[in-house]
């Protein structure tokens, strides 16, 4: 059963942002091997180590206080508080570099993606009018062989014409000749 004091309620936050914010930079430690490029980041085994340290260290605090006065706990409230502040200081440190690191990343992300798509459309832009100028050369190519064939086809045509003048100036020719030559009726 509950004591006479009323029971203190905690809403909208959580007590401690400091371990939450320093157990993401853990997190995030053991994810990625390092902790902001450092290359001695602890392991997992080594951080349960550490936390485990940490609650042997809690306990002794908590054994020790029992016999301290009022104002030595108090200085050791003090103590943590200070300690809690710092940790949430260097952790709103790191998750504000993570923060720019990853908007950099992203920027950058971005802009190699924008040229990558403006070399892209460049090199299709090339090979369409690449294309063109082929597609556009062979027009002219084919446009040019059939000028050549009208003009061969005309030269024969004409060289035709002029013999079929000729025959026909022979036929008459000889045509009335045979006329001249025979009696008319």
């Amino acid at each position: 059963m509950p004591s006479g004091r009323p029971q203190k309620r905690v809403t909208g936050r959580t007590r401690f942002p400091a371990v939450a914010l320093t157990d993401i930079a853990a997190r995030d430690s053991v994810i990625t091997g390092h902790a902001d490029g450092e290359e001695d980041a602890m392991t997992l085994n080594e951080q349960i180590d550490a936390l485990q340290a940490r609650a042997a260290e809690l306990k002794s605090s908590f054994d020790a206080s029992r016999q301290e006065t009022s104002e030595k706990i108090k200085q050791r409230i003090a103590d943590v508080k200070a300690k809690a502040a710092a940790a949430q200081t260097t952790a709103h440190d790191h998750v504000d570099e993570s923060v720019d690191r990853a908007h950099s990343q992203w920027q950058t992300f971005k802009a190699d993606v924008s040229a990558k798509m403006r070399e892209l459309k460049e090199r299709v832009q090339r090979k369409r009018d690449e294309r063109d100028a082929k597609d556009a050369e062979k027009a002219a190519d084919r446009a040019e062989e059939y000028a050549s064939d009208s003009l061969d086809f005309a030269a024969w045509a004409i060289a035709e014409a002029e013999m079929d003048v000729l025959d026909a100036v022979d036929a008459r020719v000889i045509a009335n000749a045979k006329a001249a030559g025979s009696p008319s009726s």
